[in-house]
């Protein structure tokens, strides 16, 4: 599903009850969650276990990388003058 299209739409996404036993992961209840598509270019979402819906989209992606770096390389090691 192309979410670039879905602006400000809200989904949900929910359990279904095992085809074996007819129950859910937390028996009487199907877990789900709720996501929202946004104006940003490259949305995804993945869905975790428990059912919980992460949402990615190109700026999201891009914060994520710059924190990944900055705890791999924090910014005093280049400003260290010797």
């Amino acid at each position: 599903l192309n979410l670039n299209s879905f602006v400000d739409h809200e989904f949900e996404v929910r359990e279904l009850p095992s085809k074996r036993t007819g129950v859910c992961s937390g028996g009487d209840t199907c877990e789900g969650d709720y996501f929202k598509g946004s104006t940003n270019e490259d949305q995804a979402v993945y869905v975790e276990p428990g059912i919980e819906a992460v949402f990615e989209d190109d700026k999201v992606r891009a914060l994520t990388t710059v924190t990944v770096c900055l705890l791999r390389f924090p910014v005093k090691k280049f400003l260290h003058r010797t």
